[in-house]
């Protein structure tokens, strides 16, 4: 039986190599993904052919969501990352490569417990828009658990400048005089704050 499924994956394969509408054609991929994951067991192929997917279109959702839940079955992050390191890197479109470092980052953070490689890729997202929120975000809490008083300030004074509410501006004020005076020590930057 599996001799026909992967038939199957070959046929879809060679049709995938005349297709060029991008719909169709991630429409293949998601397909021979679906051979590869419920008929064949092998998730790391799977996993494979939804990393194609995304390098071709970075914004195809079930690309992406795919492409994450089976890098946690498969323990394939840094393969994940490799992905949308290929997507930052390849495309010219802002959004898209604030987006593929957004999630690189996620992952760097909160799926290899890389604190330092995540806090580099966040950098790169603030190249992009220097104010985007769940990066400087991100940072927060990157230099609040890791000590970086002189980084964490800046990430503070930023927070300040596109805060919604008054009442977050004011926490984050309160919280930026404290680094200032307790951590930093500069009583007329904690006073200005």
């Amino acid at each position: 039986m599996a001799q026909a499924w992967d038939k199957l994956v070959a046929i879809n394969e060679a049709l995938l190599q005349g297709v060029e509408d991008p719909d169709d054609r991630i429409a293949t991929m998601h397909r021979i993904a679906e051979i590869y994951e419920e008929k064949l067991a092998d998730e790391v192929s799977a996993f494979t052919w939804f990393g194609h997917a995304v390098r071709e279109v970075p914004a195809d959702e079930r690309s992406i969501e795919e492409l994450e839940r089976l890098a946690a079955v498969t323990h394939g992050w840094p393969d994940a990352i490799t992905v949308y390191a290929d997507v930052f890197e390849q495309q010219e479109e802002s959004s898209i490569k604030q987006m593929a470092a957004l999630r690189m980052a996620r992952a760097f953070e909160e799926e290899l417990g890389d604190a330092e490689s995540a806090e580099a890729t966040y950098r790169k997202v603030l190249e992009l828009d220097a104010y985007e929120t769940s990066a400087l975000e991100a940072l927060d809490r990157i230099y609040l658990n890791y000590v970086e008083w002189e980084r964490l300030a800046e990430i503070l004074g930023r927070r300040i400048e596109v805060a919604v509410s008054d009442e977050d501006r004011v926490e984050l004020l309160y919280r930026l005089g404290k680094v200032y005076e307790e951590q930093i020590e500069d009583f007329d930057k904690a006073i200005a704050a």
